[in-house]
Protein backbone atom coordinates (compact mmCIF):
# COMPACT_ATOMS: atom_id res chain seq x y z
CA UNK A 1 0.00 0.00 0.00
CA UNK A 2 1.07 3.57 -0.69
CA UNK A 3 0.91 6.73 1.39
CA UNK A 4 -0.18 9.06 -1.42
CA UNK A 5 -1.18 9.21 -5.08
CA UNK A 6 -0.77 12.18 -7.40
CA UNK A 7 -1.94 12.37 -11.00
CA UNK A 8 -1.40 15.30 -13.35
CA UNK A 9 -3.61 15.56 -16.44
CA UNK A 10 -4.33 11.85 -16.56
CA UNK A 11 -7.89 11.17 -15.44
CA UNK A 12 -9.47 13.03 -18.40
CA UNK A 13 -8.10 10.32 -20.70
CA UNK A 14 -10.43 7.72 -19.18
CA UNK A 15 -14.12 7.29 -19.93
CA UNK A 16 -16.42 8.55 -17.15
CA UNK A 17 -18.88 5.69 -17.44
CA UNK A 18 -16.60 2.90 -16.24
CA UNK A 19 -12.87 3.50 -16.61
CA UNK A 20 -12.53 6.61 -14.44
CA UNK A 21 -14.55 5.22 -11.50
CA UNK A 22 -12.64 1.94 -11.68
CA UNK A 23 -9.32 3.80 -11.65
CA UNK A 24 -10.33 5.94 -8.66
CA UNK A 25 -11.58 2.86 -6.79
CA UNK A 26 -8.20 1.26 -7.44
CA UNK A 27 -6.51 4.39 -6.06
CA UNK A 28 -8.60 4.00 -2.90
CA UNK A 29 -7.76 0.30 -2.67
CA UNK A 30 -3.99 0.79 -2.81
CA UNK A 31 -3.75 3.82 -0.52
CA UNK A 32 -3.06 3.17 3.15
CA UNK A 33 -5.77 4.23 5.60
CA UNK A 34 -5.31 7.96 6.19
CA UNK A 35 -3.39 8.27 2.89
CA UNK A 36 -3.96 11.11 0.45
CA UNK A 37 -4.79 11.65 -3.20
CA UNK A 38 -4.41 14.73 -5.40
CA UNK A 39 -5.84 14.88 -8.90
CA UNK A 40 -4.98 17.61 -11.38
CA UNK A 41 -7.14 17.74 -14.50
CA UNK A 42 -7.99 20.34 -17.15
CA UNK A 43 -10.67 22.62 -15.72
CA UNK A 44 -13.72 22.49 -18.02
CA UNK A 45 -14.99 25.76 -16.58
CA UNK A 46 -11.97 27.63 -17.91
CA UNK A 47 -12.60 26.41 -21.45
CA UNK A 48 -16.31 27.19 -21.30
CA UNK A 49 -15.74 30.68 -19.87
CA UNK A 50 -13.12 31.38 -22.50
CA UNK A 51 -15.55 30.35 -25.23
CA UNK A 52 -18.64 32.11 -23.88
CA UNK A 53 -17.01 35.32 -22.71
CA UNK A 54 -14.25 35.61 -25.32
CA UNK A 55 -11.97 37.08 -22.66
CA UNK A 56 -9.25 39.40 -24.00
CA UNK A 57 -6.93 39.76 -21.03
CA UNK A 58 -3.40 38.43 -20.48
CA UNK A 59 -4.62 35.12 -19.03
CA UNK A 60 -6.80 34.54 -22.08
CA UNK A 61 -3.85 35.33 -24.38
CA UNK A 62 -1.66 32.85 -22.50
CA UNK A 63 -4.43 30.26 -22.66
CA UNK A 64 -4.90 30.81 -26.38
CA UNK A 65 -1.15 30.52 -26.97
CA UNK A 66 -1.05 27.25 -25.06
CA UNK A 67 -3.47 25.57 -27.44
CA UNK A 68 -0.71 24.43 -29.78
CA UNK A 69 -1.18 25.85 -33.21
CA UNK A 70 -4.90 26.35 -33.56
CA UNK A 71 -6.08 29.69 -34.96
CA UNK A 72 -6.99 31.09 -31.57
CA UNK A 73 -10.66 31.80 -32.10
CA UNK A 74 -12.76 30.73 -29.12
CA UNK A 75 -14.12 27.67 -30.94
CA UNK A 76 -10.59 26.73 -32.03
CA UNK A 77 -9.52 26.74 -28.39
CA UNK A 78 -12.45 24.44 -27.54
CA UNK A 79 -11.59 22.12 -30.43
CA UNK A 80 -7.96 22.11 -29.43
CA UNK A 81 -8.88 20.98 -25.95
CA UNK A 82 -11.41 18.38 -26.98
CA UNK A 83 -9.94 16.99 -30.17
CA UNK A 84 -6.21 17.70 -30.18
CA UNK A 85 -4.25 14.55 -30.92
CA UNK A 86 -7.25 12.33 -31.61
CA UNK A 87 -9.86 13.20 -29.00
CA UNK A 88 -7.65 14.42 -26.21
CA UNK A 89 -10.30 14.36 -23.48
CA UNK A 90 -12.74 11.56 -22.90
CA UNK A 91 -14.33 13.51 -20.07
CA UNK A 92 -14.12 17.09 -18.79
CA UNK A 93 -14.28 17.82 -15.06
CA UNK A 94 -15.35 20.82 -13.04
CA UNK A 95 -15.36 21.78 -9.35
CA UNK A 96 -18.54 19.77 -8.77
CA UNK A 97 -17.92 16.61 -10.81
CA UNK A 98 -14.35 15.72 -9.80
CA UNK A 99 -15.08 15.75 -6.05
CA UNK A 100 -18.21 13.69 -6.73
CA UNK A 101 -16.09 11.02 -8.42
CA UNK A 102 -13.80 10.86 -5.37
CA UNK A 103 -16.75 10.78 -2.96
CA UNK A 104 -18.48 7.97 -4.85
CA UNK A 105 -15.27 5.91 -4.66
CA UNK A 106 -15.14 6.37 -0.89
CA UNK A 107 -12.64 9.17 -0.34
CA UNK A 108 -13.27 11.65 2.49
CA UNK A 109 -12.15 15.20 3.33
CA UNK A 110 -12.38 16.12 -0.36
CA UNK A 111 -11.42 19.69 -1.16
CA UNK A 112 -10.40 21.91 -3.99
CA UNK A 113 -6.83 23.13 -3.89
CA UNK A 114 -4.75 25.50 -5.97
CA UNK A 115 -1.43 25.40 -7.78
CA UNK A 116 1.44 24.45 -5.45
CA UNK A 117 -0.89 24.66 -2.43
CA UNK A 118 -1.84 21.44 -0.69
CA UNK A 119 -2.47 20.18 2.81
CA UNK A 120 -0.02 17.37 1.97
CA UNK A 121 3.52 18.75 1.91
CA UNK A 122 4.78 16.22 -0.65
CA UNK A 123 2.20 17.40 -3.20
CA UNK A 124 3.25 21.08 -3.09
CA UNK A 125 6.17 20.73 -5.48
CA UNK A 126 4.64 18.32 -8.01
CA UNK A 127 2.35 20.64 -9.97
CA UNK A 128 3.37 21.55 -13.50
CA UNK A 129 4.02 25.28 -13.74
CA UNK A 130 3.25 25.20 -17.45
CA UNK A 131 -0.21 23.78 -16.71
CA UNK A 132 -1.21 25.89 -13.72
CA UNK A 133 -3.59 28.05 -15.75
CA UNK A 134 -6.61 25.97 -16.66
CA UNK A 135 -5.98 23.16 -14.19
CA UNK A 136 -8.41 21.99 -11.53
CA UNK A 137 -6.77 20.57 -8.39
CA UNK A 138 -8.76 18.32 -6.05
CA UNK A 139 -7.54 16.34 -3.04
CA UNK A 140 -8.94 13.84 -0.58
CA UNK A 141 -7.90 11.08 1.73
CA UNK A 142 -8.79 7.53 2.60
CA UNK A 143 -10.53 7.20 5.96
CA UNK A 144 -8.28 5.95 8.75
Amino acid sequence: RVKAIFTDHTLEHFYWEHDAPFLVWEFLRVIKPGGSIRLAVPDAEVYVKYYVQNVNDKAAEDFQASQRGFHGTPIDVMNSALRWKYHHFYYMYDEETLPLLLKEAGFVDIRGESYDQSYVEEFRTLDSEARQFGTLYTAGRKAA
